[in-house]
């Protein structure tokens, strides 16, 4: 299976025997995984539908001491019941993702410290900084558009990621 045309959104991941694992949408929201042995080299699909139940896209994957771990933007709803939140999903391979156990990774409701809440209209874009131990989620969010989808004012959000 070649790279479709449309392919975008990359995430590319080193696995442990330094191959390249790279993540990618396309048009129709559809995730697949390709691999290859160098990050210039050839790839190869080896998952050309991860999620074939839902449209998802902006795809965070990282390592973990136990597989791979997926943040991604669950554009129908379908996983977290909520459209264009986000979804976490886990695999022990990086190539085929634990579907029945994923989660919601955010939603559009956030209580600051000091109490003060706001409502976003969508977050997407998500991904991940570990620093000393501490877990920061960084979206692109929107509020007070039209719609999900469609005016309204965007900038960049910051989380600490909390209870992981």
């Amino acid at each position: 299976i070649e790279l479709p045309l449309d392919a975008n959104n990359p995430c590319a991941v080193l696995t442990p025997n330094n191959e390249i694992l790279l993540y990618f949408r396309d048009g129709s929201l559809k995730v697949s995984v390709a691999k290859a042995t160098r990050y210039d080299g050839e790839y190869t699909v080896l998952n050309d539908n991860i999620f074939p139940e839902a449209g998802m896209e902006d795809m965070f994957v990282y390592r973990t001491k136990n597989g791979y771990e997926m943040l991604v933007e669950d554009g129908s709803g379908y996983y977290t019941g909520l459209l264009y939140s986000g979804a976490w999903f886990s695999s022990s391979d990086g190539i085929v993702w634990d579907r029945e156990n994923g989660r919601s990774a955010y939603d559009f409701n956030v209580t600051y410290d000091d109490g003060e809440q706001i409502v976003m209209q969508r977050r997407e874009r998500p991904f991940l900084l570990f620093d000393k131990g501490r877990i920061y989620l960084f979206n692109a969010a929107k509020i007070n558009g039209e719609t999900q989808r469609t005016g309204g004012d965007t900038w960049n959000f910051v989380q600490e990621v909390k209870n992981q």
